[in-house]
């Protein structure tokens, strides 16, 4: 559950915790992430669009870069939910 301010307020309950589960490290691979993504009800590469958009609005850069593996930039999501 997001704190009251928190940008995580931005992203529904799904993405949240999408969020949290993959904050854990920084190289996924692709079948990985669909299997995750799948369990949260949402598609791969809507979901890294979503989390990417939210990263933009909150920090001004991509969260996630797509390719193989499929890098997560822990560090940028630890800032952006560490501001407020």
């Amino acid at each position: 559950v997001a704190v009251p301010g928190s940008p995580l307020e931005e992203l529904d309950a799904n993405h949240q915790s999408l969020l949290k589960r993959i904050m854990i490290q920084e190289n996924w691979d692709r079948k990985s992430l669909q299997v995750i993504c799948k369990e949260y009800g949402l598609m791969t590469d809507g979901a890294i669009e979503t989390l990417n958009e939210w990263s933009f609005r909150n920090a001004n850069s991509p969260l996630i870069e797509d390719g193989d593996p499929i890098f997560v930039d822990t560090n940028l999501a630890q800032e952006i939910l560490n501001v407020r």
